[in-house]
């Protein structure tokens, strides 16, 4: 899988177990130390995170803790992403993980991330909003306007309870390329030139002749 970290080998050493990875020119994500990524860049690298996370997830394998500690990126025009740590994992994980795990662990964990490549810095539990079931959920809030539909993609994602989350790795893939289409619209609109004369108006409004 391409965005799975290639590995040759694991094993355990007394109480903790060990991954053997392949050498890969991507360096750690790192966002304290390098700011926040471009917006179109963040939405690719989560993209590309969870192709590897549907393919985990249809073998019945879940991640559980997902953080910028197993994600590396290779620079290039679109950032690749690889995704390690699903035997190592022992980032800080989502709430329910007391008592289970599965696909939506991941997809709340892959929402945290997103926003922190967005803001270069962890989400901090801020604003909170009463939902419709009464139950209290908290709304991510940014330092700068982030592409139309990713604010609620974010929010979503991260809700505290599983139900009320994306319930699938393909449900979340679906959200991440509507808000990557916007924002391609949006350069290309803002690419067209403010005014264009067409060949009608051409003819509409010939050259007046030379005096004399």
């Amino acid at each position: 899988m391409d965005h799975l970290a290639p590995v040759l080998d694991f094993g355990r050493n007394g109480g903790r177990y060990y991954l053997v990875e392949a050498f890969t020119d991507a360096s750690p994500l790192d966002v304290s130390a390098h700011g926040p990524l471009p917006p179109a860049d963040a939405l690719h690298v989560v993209r590309q995170l969870a192709d590897a996370l549907a393919h985990a997830h249809d073998r019945g394998v879940v991640h559980g803790a997902i953080a910028p500690a197993w994600v590396s990126v290779a620079p290039g025009t679109v950032p690749r992403a690889l995704l390690s740590g699903f035997v190592l994992g022992s980032a800080p994980r989502a709430p329910e993980l007391s008592t289970a795990i599965d696909a939506r662990t991941d997809i709340q964990a892959l929402g945290l991330l997103l926003y922190e490549m967005l803001e270069g810095r962890p989400f901090v539990a801020g604003t909170a909003d009463e939902s419709g079931n009464g139950s209290t959920q908290v709304l991510p809030t940014y330092s700068r306007i982030v592409p139309s539909g990713v604010s609620a993609l974010v929010a979503r994602a991260i809700r505290h309870a599983p139900a009320q989350r994306q319930q699938s790795m393909t449900q979340l893939r679906h959200e991440i390329d509507t808000c990557l289409g916007r924002i391609v619209e949006k350069s290309l609109g803002e690419s067209r030139p403010l005014a264009a004369v067409t060949p009608g108006a051409a003819r509409a409004h010939p050259p007046a002749p030379p005096a004399g």
